[in-house]
């Protein structure tokens, strides 16, 4: 759900979105032929366009504006078999989860050995969603309750280093300035546009290789990709 309603001009955070498309992107290179894929926190299907080779099916806990789920129920409690699923998918969900080794263990459960768990998570975000906004994952913290559940790390990168985090910072106060004002839907595109140019271009300066490691330890968030060790 968090793409729909925070990745637009309207809202702010544009400055992220190309970052979320590429990553999701990539799904379908990991694959040669079509795949099964479960979106675990599917909202409106976002990234359903993205992935071109999958028979891609969404979760959500209900069925409402701001979701039209495949399958209605909690993270924690998935209703599938065992190693139904090629590959696994969340995209800013994690967060929401308060169980977070029940979530893992579904996830490995209904995952195929071999088969891809593909997460992108933050680090830093502001408060959302409550009351069910619980967690910001680490690396080690993500890489560490993977294991437990026989998913192992093949790479992680980053989304939005120290110059995001300070765009993402200033658009959040103008966002709730602006809203407690109500004349946030008037004003706020005005502030937004520049603030997402500006910080667009200096994250991708700090991206340079010669910025590249305080850049992955300072990052907005991480792109993971596991996959099931084989009859773990």
């Amino acid at each position: 759900m968090y793409f729909d309603r925070h990745f637009s001009l309207i809202t702010g955070y544009r400055f992220l979105l190309k970052d979320v498309i590429k990553y999701v992107a990539t799904i379908d290179s990991f694959f040669d032929s079509k795949y099964k894929i479960l979106d675990i926190g599917c909202g409106k299907k976002p990234y359903k366009k993205l992935l071109k080779k999958s028979d891609y099916i969404g979760l959500d806990v209900c069925e409402c504006e701001y979701a039209n789920p495949d399958i209605i129920c909690s993270s924690e409690n998935i209703p599938c078999e065992n190693d139904s699923f090629d590959a696994i998918m969340t995209v800013f969900v994690l967060d929401d989860s308060f169980y977070i080794k029940k979530t893992f263990y579904e996830i490995s459960r209904v995952l195929k050995d071999g088969g891809y768990y593909f997460a992108l998570e933050a680090q830093n975000a502001s408060i959302h969603n409550p009351p069910f906004d619980f967690f910001r994952f680490a690396p080690n913290a993500m890489i560490k309750l993977a294991k437990e559940v026989n998913l192992e790390l093949i790479r992680y990168d980053t989304y939005g280093g120290d110059f995001a985090n300070v765009g993402f910072c200033f658009i959040s106060i103008i966002r709730n300035t602006l809203s407690s004002l109500r004349i946030e839907p008037f004003l706020g595109p005005i502030f937004y546009l520049p603030i997402n140019v500006i910080f667009r271009l200096l994250d991708l300066i700090g991206r340079l290789k010669i910025f590249r490691n305080k850049y992955k330890n300072n990052s907005l968030g991480y792109f993971y990709v596991f996959k099931k060790v084989e009859n773990a």
